[in-house]
C-alpha cells in the first residue's frame, strides 16, 4: 500500500483540510475512458489546492531530490500552475 493511502496520512490530510478551511473531501481519480470525469476531478483539485500544497509540504520525501513528492511540491508552488 502506498504511503499516501495509510490511515496516518489520511488523518493528517483531514487535519490539514480542517486547518486550511476546506471541506474534507477525497481527491477524485480521473478515468481516462470517460472524459466527463475530468471536470469533477479538476473542480475538486482546485477546491483542495491549498490543502494539497500543505499536505505535500509535510511529506517525508519532500526534501528528497527528484522524488515525485518534491517535483509535485515545486509544481504546486509555481504561481502559474493554478492559472
Amino acid at each position: 500500500m502506498h504511503d499516501y493511502c495509510s490511515s496516518k496520512r489520511i488523518e493528517e490530510r483531514k487535519e490539514i483540510q480542517e486547518f486550511v478551511g476546506v471541506g474534507q473531501e477525497k481527491l477524485l481519480k480521473h478515468c481516462p475512458t470517460s472524459w466527463l470525469s475530468s471536470c469533477s476531478c479538476i473542480v475538486r483539485l482546485i477546491k483542495q489546492y491549498d490543502a494539497i500544497k500543505s499536505d505535500l509540504g509535510s511529506h517525508k520525501n519532500v526534501e528528497k531530490p527528484r522524488s515525485k513528492v518534491q517535483i509535485l511540491y515545486a509544481i504546486l508552488h509555481d504561481p502559474t500552475t493554478l492559472a
